[in-house]
C-alpha cells in the first residue's frame, strides 16, 4: 500500500536537496556548499534505501550503512551504462540523480520486526575508559609521527624513513584495542575505535608519500580528470568504468577534485565498511556477539596491500569482500531475500574490473544454483548435481578463457596459451611454494616474526578454514558451508592455469604473474566467512578458560596483526626488496624541463615513474603512430611491455648510446629523443658520464638528482 504522506515527505527533502546541489554545480560553485550538500543527499538516499525491501527490518543504523554500500553500487551500474551511451557531464549525473530519487521515493516504505542482536545500554566501567583513553593516546601518537613521516623525496618503502619506534606504538595501540573488544560491552563505541585503527592501518602511504603513491593510481587519476573535463576519453575502456564515474560523480557534486577522490576513496570504504559488515553478518549466524568487535579487529590479520590506494582492482576487491562477508546471512541461515541485493554488488563488481566481477558473478551463480533449484524428484536431483559439476568445470578455466578472448580485443593486452612452462624445472614448486613452511632467523626478532607470518600465513589460513569447515558441517548442520572452500578451490585452479599455461606478451618479464598473483589473492578471499566463524568459536571456548590464556591470544594476535600492517607496505630489508620508487618532484620538474625545451616532437626515453609524471601534468598528449605496425604509442614508456620501454633498459642496463637513442626515434618517426637517468638507479655516475659523451646536451635537475641527455637525430 502506498503511504501519500511518506511519498510527500520525500519529495519535498529530496527536490530542496537537488535543487540547491544543482544551483552550486551550475551558479554558486563553492566547495563547501558542495560536499555539505553531497554528503546530505547521500544520507537521505541511503536512508530510503534503508526504508525498501528487506533492510528495515534491521536497527535504524544498519540499514542506513547497509543502503549506503548499495547505493554505491547503483551508482556504479547506473553510470558505467550511461557512459557507453552519453558524455558522462553534469547533465547525465543530474539524470541519475533524478531517477534515484523518483525511484527511491515511489518505492514502498518497508515495514517488518527489528531483528538485531546486540546490547548497548551497559554502561562503560572505569577501567574499560582508562583502557580507551590509553588506545586513543597511542593512536594519535601513531598519526602524528606517520604525518611527519612524510616526505617527497624517492623512496622503496616507507618503513625506511617512519621512525622503528612506530611499531612500538602500533603493537602497543593494537594491544588496548584488543583488550577493550573483550571487555567494553558496548560494542558500537569498540567497532569505532576499530574503524579509527583501520584508517591509521590504510591510509600510511597516503600520509608518507605526499606525490601519490603507485604508478597506476596516477594514470587512472588522469583518467578521470579528462572525463571529468570531457565527459569521455578516446577510447573508451572497456573496463574500470565502474571506478571512474563514481570519482567523476563525487567530484561534480562536491567540488573535491577527482585526485582528492580517488586517493582516499578505497581506503576510507575499506576502514569504515569492513569492520562493520563483519559485525552486521556475524551477528546475524552467531550467538557469539561479545566476541564480534574482537573479530572486527582481526581482520587486520590479513594483509591488506590491496586497499592501501585506489585502483580499480582494489575497489572491485572490495565490494567482492563485502559480497563474500554479507553471503554467510545466505549460506548459513538460508535468507533468500539477501540474492538479489548481492546481484546487483556483483554487477556493479563487473563494471569496476572484471578480473574480481566475473568471481562474484560466478559465487552468486552457485548460490542461485543451490538455493533455487530445489526438486524432489531423485531425478531431478541427480540434474541438479550434474549442473553443479558442470558449472564447477566451467568455472574452473573460466577466467583463463576469458583473458583468451580479451587479447582478441584488447590492443594493451595480449595473452595466449603456452605450455613452454611445463618443460621449466620446478615450476609447480614455485607455484606451490606458498604450502611450504619457512622459518626465518637473521636475528633480527621483529623482521623475523613479520616473515614468519608472511610465509606461512596461507598454511594458517587453510588449516583454521578445514577446521571451520569441519565445524560448521559437523556440528552445526550447515552444508552449504561447503561453498566457501569449493569455490576456492575453483579459483585456485584458475591461478595454476593462469600461472603455468597463460603467458602475457605485451607485459614485461617480472610483471607476468601480476594477473594470476591477483587470482591467488582473491581465491582466499572466499575462505575468509569460515576462519571468522572458526576465530569466534575459538574465542568463545578459549575465553572459558584463564585469564592468562585470554592473554596470550590477545598478544599474539597484536603481533600477527603488526606484522600484517609491515608486509602490507612496500619493503626493502635483509629478507625482501620491493624495487619501485614513487613519484618525486624531480620527477615532475624534470617532465616540466623537457616540455619547456623541447621545439617539436620527441620521445622519451624515462623509469616508469618519471614517465606516469608526465601523464600527471600534461595528461595522455602524444601519441604516435608507428606505420609498420598500425599500433599508436605515448611519447614516454608506458606501459613497460612498450618497445619505448625496452630502449629505455637497453640505455640503463647496456650502454646509454646515441645508437639506441637512434633506434627508438626510427620506431616512433622522430627526430628528438630525450633520456631521463634518476640519481637513485644502480650505477648512476657512471651511466651519467657515459651517457654524456655521446648526448648532443645535457642538463642537470634539482642538483644533480635527475640528468636529462638530449640527442638530435638530425646530426649525423
Amino acid at each position: 500500500m502506498i503511504n501519500l504522506a511518506e511519498i510527500q515527505k520525500k519529495s519535498i527533502i529530496s527536490l530542496v536537496v537537488i535543487i540547491l546541489l544543482f544551483l552550486n554545480m551550475a551558479i554558486w560553485k563553492n566547495l563547501y556548499i558542495g560536499i555539505f550538500f553531497s554528503c546530505l543527499l547521500f544520507f537521505i538516499f541511503s536512508y530510503f534505501i534503508g526504508d525498501i525491501y528487506f533492510l528495515k527490518t534491521y536497527r535504524p543504523y544498519w540499514n542506513k550503512i547497509l543502503g549506503s554500500i548499495f547505493l554505491l553500487a547503483i551508482i556504479i551500474i547506473a553510470g558505467s551504462i550511461l557512459y557507453y551511451i552519453i558524455p558522462f557531464n553534469n547533465f547525465t549525473i543530474f539524470f541519475i540523480i533524478s531517477i534515484l530519487a523518483v525511484g527511491l521515493i515511489f518505492i514502498p516504505r518497508a515495514s517488518g520486526v527489528l531483528r538485531f542482536k546486540n546490547s548497548t545500554d551497559k554502561k562503560i566501567s572505569i577501567k574499560v575508559f582508562v583502557l580507551i583513553a590509553l588506545f586513543l593516546f597511542f593512536e594519535c601518537v601513531n598519526f602524528f609521527i606517520i604525518v611527519t613521516s612524510a616526505t617527497g623525496e624517492a623512496i622503496r618503502s616507507p618503513w625506511l624513513i617512519i621512525p622503528k619506534v612506530f611499531f612500538t606504538f602500533y603493537f602497543f595501540s593494537t594491544l588496548l584495542l584488543l583488550t577493550i573488544a573483550v571487555k567494553n560491552k558496548k560494542s558500537y563505541i569498540t567497532l569505532w575505535l576499530v574503524i579509527l585503527h583501520f584508517i591509521l592501518s590504510a591510509t600510511i602511504a597516503i600520509s608518507v608519500y605526499k606525490l601519490g603513491y603507485g604508478f597506476d593510481p596516477i594514470i587512472h587519476q588522469a583518467t578521470e580528470k579528462i572525463i571529468a573535463e570531457k565527459g569521455s576519453i578516446t577510447p573508451k575502456p572497456l573496463y574500470y568504468t565502474g571506478q571512474y564515474v563514481l570519482v567523476v560523480m563525487l567530484s561534480k557534486i562536491s567540488f573535491l577534485s577527482t585526485s582528492i577522490i580517488d586517493i582516499y576513496l578505497v581506503p576510507l570504504l575499506f576502514s569504515f565498511f569492513i569492520p562493520l559488515i563483519l559485525y552486521f553478518t556475524f551477528s546475524q549466524v552467531t550467538q557469539k556477539t561479545h566476541f564480534l568487535p574482537f573479530a572486527s579487529a582481526a581482520f587486520l590479520m590479513v594483509p591488506f596491500s590491496s586497499f592501501i590506494v585506489t585502483t580499480p582492482q582494489a575497489l572491485a576487491n572490495f565490494f567482492i569482500l563485502i559480497i563474500i562477508l554479507l553471503s554467510p546471512i545466505i549460506i548459513f541461515t538460508g535468507d533468500k531475500k539477501w540474492i538479489l541485493p548481492l546481484i546487483a554488488l556483483s554487477c556493479a563488481t563487473l563494471f569496476i574490473h572484471p578480473i574480481t566481477g566475473i568471481p562474484a558473478i560466478i559465487f552468486i551463480m552457485f548460490i542461485c544454483l543451490l538455493y533455487y533449484l530445489k526438486f524432489n524428484s531423485p531425478a531431478f536431483s541427480i540434474l541438479k548435481k550434474f549442473l553443479f559439476l558442470e558449472a564447477g568445470f566451467l568455472a574452473c578455466i573460466s577466467l583463463p578463457i576469458i583473458f583468451i578472448i580479451n587479447s582478441e580485443f584488447s590492443k594493451t593486452l595480449s595473452s595466449i596459451v603456452s605450455f613452454k612452462l611445463f618443460n621449466t624445472v620446478g615450476v609447480f614448486q614455485d607455484t606451490l611454494e606458498f604450502l611450504i613452511p619457512n622459518i626465518n632467523n637473521n636475528f633480527n626478532i621483529i623482521h623475523d616474526i613479520a616473515y614468519w607470518y608472511e610465509n606461512n600465513m596461507h598454511i594458517f589460513f587453510l588449516l583454521v578454514s578445514a577446521l571451520g569447515t569441519i565445524l560448521l558441517i559437523r556440528k552445526y548442520k550447515i552444508r552449504a558451508s561447503a561453498m566457501y572452500p569449493m569455490l576456492f578451490i575453483i579459483f585456485f585452479i584458475n591461478y595454476i592455469i593462469l600461472r603455468i599455461v597463460v603467458q602475457f606478451p605485451s607485459l614485461i618479464t617480472y610483471e607476468q604473474q601480476n594477473y594470476p598473483n591477483r587470482i591467488f589473492d582473491i581465491s582466499f578471499y572466499f575462505l575468509l566467512p569460515i576462519i571468522f566463524f572458526a576465530l569466534l568459536y575459538a574465542l568463545a571456548q578459549s575465553f572459558k578458560k584463564t585469564v592468562f590464556l585470554r592473554f596470550i591470544i590477545i598478544v599474539f594476535m597484536s603481533f600477527f596483526i603488526t606484522s600484517s600492517l609491515y608486509i602490507s607496505y612496500p619493503r626493502s630489508d635483509a629478507y625482501h626488496l620491493d624495487r619501485g620508487y614513487n613519484i618525486t618532484q624531480t620527477d615532475i620538474n624534470t617532465v616540466r624541463y623537457i616540455d619547456d625545451m623541447a621545439a617539436s616532437d620527441y620521445v622519451v626515453l624515462a623509469n616508469q615513474m618519471t614517465s606516469v609524471a608526465a601523464i600527471r601534468e600534461f595528461g595522455f598528449k602524444k601519441y604516435f603512430l608507428n606505420e609498420k605496425n598500425g599500433a599508436y604509442y605515448f611519447y614516454y614508456p608506458i606501459p613497460t611491455g612498450d618497445p619505448l620501454y625496452q630502449y629505455y633498459l637497453d640505455m640503463v642496463y647496456k650502454n646509454p648510446s646515441k645508437i639506441t637513442a637512434n633506434e627508438a626515434g626510427k620506431f616512433i618517426g622522430v627526430q628528438n629523443v630525450y633520456f631521463v637517468l634518476s640519481s637513485y638507479w644502480d650505477k648512476f655516475e657512471e651511466l651519467t658520464e657515459k651517457a654524456k659523451k655521446e648526448a648532443d646536451s645535457w642538463q642537470s635537475i634539482d642538483q644533480d638528482k635527475a640528468f636529462v641527455f638530449y640527442y638530435d637525430l638530425s646530426k649525423k
